[in-house]
């Protein structure tokens, strides 16, 4: 029995190694299909929750991104380290890249103008409760980035096998990533956050580290909630 289970454990462990792309793909639809769906449905109802008014909305919230980031941490580690003493070459791609995100939006924000992911960080900053905030502000600056760089570079870009697979799966992930943060059928939001994501990909797949793209994720998000953060901090 112990053999057998030991057995079963080397051969999970062998298919998160050999199709972490799968494995993230299964991760991206429960976080983003499933369980929101559940949460809209089911959980939020039920208890009378809110994003936008009252702190329990935002604890349940950020309480399963927490679980995922969990297991999530735990799949990429089946593959890699995410963080290393940082080198001088890796923080020079960080640089670059986000001088590249910097230009990017320089000219594509008057076409958006306010996507509809800003627009919901921006309601849900003029929550009732002071303590709802502070979960957010935590959530977006930190649980967010850590969570969807371990699920959209870590997990779906495979670094190992073709230089097509690579960039198939680099593209499949910031197509994704686009998909996540814009709302209905708006194209230049999508295209928006889907550059926003390229680039993020570009970073990971230079420096081979999630710190890099995370360096950059948290920034972003930071200067996103600014105008939050200098209210209540």
């Amino acid at each position: 029995f112990i053999y057998r289970r030991g057995r079963n454990n080397l051969q999970i462990r062998s298919f998160y190694k050999n199709h972490i792309f799968v494995v993230g793909i299964i991760f991206y639809i429960l976080i983003y299909h499933v369980v929101p769906l559940i949460e809209r449905i089911i959980i939020f109802p039920v208890f009378h929750l809110s994003l936008f008014h009252g702190a329990m909305g935002w604890v349940v919230y950020s309480g399963i991104d927490i679980i995922f980031l969990y297991f999530l941490i735990q799949q990429y580690s089946q593959r890699d380290s995410i963080f290393e003493i940082p080198k001088i070459k890796a923080l020079a791609i960080t640089g670059i890249g986000y001088i590249l995100y910097s230009l990017f939006i320089k000219y594509m924000l008057p076409l958006v103008l306010i996507t509809s992911n800003q627009a919901v960080l921006n309601t849900a900053a003029t929550n009732e409760s002071t303590i709802a905030i502070y979960i957010q502000l935590v959530h977006v600056t930190l649980i967010g980035p850590f969570l969807e760089e371990l699920l959209f570079r870590g997990l779906l870009i495979e670094r190992k096998g073709s230089k097509l697979i690579c960039g198939l799966t680099l593209l499949i992930a910031s197509l994704l990533f686009g998909s996540i943060h814009t709302y209905g059928y708006a194209t230049l939001p999508f295209i928006y956050y889907t550059g926003i994501g390229l680039i993020l990909s570009l970073v990971y797949c230079a420096t081979k580290r999630l710190q890099y793209p995370i360096m950059i994720h948290i920034t972003i998000n930071v200067l996103a909630s600014w105008e939050a953060l200098t209210i209540y901090f």
